[in-house]
């Protein structure tokens, strides 16, 4: 069978033909533009005093699906479905946040405003000084009250751990007769080989001496520390000095950081009285499997036998016979059952607070 070139070329066109529309899809690139376009949304970002805001970053609430503005603050953003409503965040740094609701094409300009709020910040310094924290020179980090509220409740040192950057607390010892060591505090590290390396504790404003080089204090138990004895619901707030600028004042006190503790007091004026209360209850036990297996009585006196005539004596020699006074074979005593248990915590805090005018 000859079949000319004429007839290959004109079957070739025609599937070409056929195919064309699908595989260029020239219709759905029209139409996806004109979609797009149906859902879009630009405008710009701008400050109060109408400069653009480069880099401000526009989204829709609740997805993954968001740009940012260019170096003249314009964006454009498309919604998510043709129809739908939904809320665009406009945000950047040191400005307030704002949410608009959109539910169609159109031009949103936006124009954010200061954020007061890291102005209104203040912490306490050196000395308990309150000043706000624009103003203050040097490394301090602050943990307020609310930041502890939700806290578990422990020695504040403990509580303070992963809350402060650069604070590390960690136990003094891994002994396992040790079941309530003590604490290490280190702000930025050690600083010393041989001398203590414990920060200088103020609690409204007088120094506390927690120890020296191995956190123990002479008169006192190995576990208790003065730390113990604060309530973490009466805490205000802690702040942490880490650098010379903060500590100098306090001497070669203050060379492995300051920690000031400030407590809650009474405020100026007409206030209701407020009463807090705070029950706190809770169970635990010991996790058997990381335990230590261990024999029973039957077992380690069958090994002490074997043991008896591996070694060349009779076993009518063997010590550990059954008498009127004792029943090895039978007696079986799980000391770890004994000695450890379920055991519980109970924590209990009443507050009371009110004011007048004087």
């Amino acid at each position: 069978m000859n079949i000319s070139f004429t007839t290959i070329l004109a079957a070739f066109l025609a599937v070409s033909a056929w195919g064309l529309p699908a595989l260029s899809g020239g219709g759905n690139i029209s139409a996806q533009t004109q979609s797009r376009q149906e859902r879009l949304v630009k405008g710009t970002v701008t400050s109060q005093d109408g400069e653009p805001l480069v880099g401000a970053f526009v989204y829709v609430k609740n997805s993954k699906q968001g740009v940012n503005t260019d170096v003249d603050g314009r964006y454009e953003i498309a919604a998510p479905a043709e129809g739908q409503s939904y809320t665009l965040v406009f945000q950047f740094l040191g400005m307030t946040t704002k949410e608009f609701a959109v539910s169609g094409p159109k031009t949103l300009n936006v124009r954010l405003a200061d954020d007061s709020s890291l102005e209104e910040a203040v912490i306490v310094g050196a000395y308990g000084v309150k000043q706000k924290k624009e103003d203050m020179i040097g490394s301090a980090f602050q943990v307020n009250s609310d930041a502890l509220k939700d806290k578990p409740k422990a020695r504040i040192d403990n509580i303070l751990n992963g809350l402060v950057p650069g604070l590390l607390v960690e136990n003094n010892t891994d002994a396992a007769g040790s079941t309530r060591g003590r604490l290490n505090v280190r702000v930025r590290g050690n600083a010393s080989l041989s001398a203590s390396n414990e920060p200088l504790w103020i609690i409204d404003g007088v120094p506390t001496y927690t120890g020296g080089r191995t956190n123990l204090m002479p008169g006192m138990s190995t576990s208790v520390s003065p730390l113990s004895m604060i309530d973490p619901n009466d805490i205000e707030s802690i702040t942490v000095l880490k650098d010379a600028d903060q500590t100098t004042i306090y001497g070669a006190n203050g060379a492995n950081g300051v920690i000031l503790v400030t407590t809650k007091r009474g405020v100026a004026g007409n206030m209701p009285l407020k009463v807090s209360a705070t029950v706190n209850y809770g169970v635990s036990s010991p996790d058997k499997s990381t335990m230590v297996k261990v024999m029973n009585a039957s077992q380690y006196l069958e090994v002490a036998k074997e043991a008896w005539v591996n070694g060349g004596n009779l076993m009518s020699d063997f010590p550990y016979q059954d008498n009127d006074y004792n029943s090895y074979s039978t007696t079986s005593t799980d000391w770890f059952n004994e000695y450890i248990g379920l055991g519980s915590s109970l924590y209990a805090s009443l507050s009371l607070s009110t004011g007048t005018k004087k």
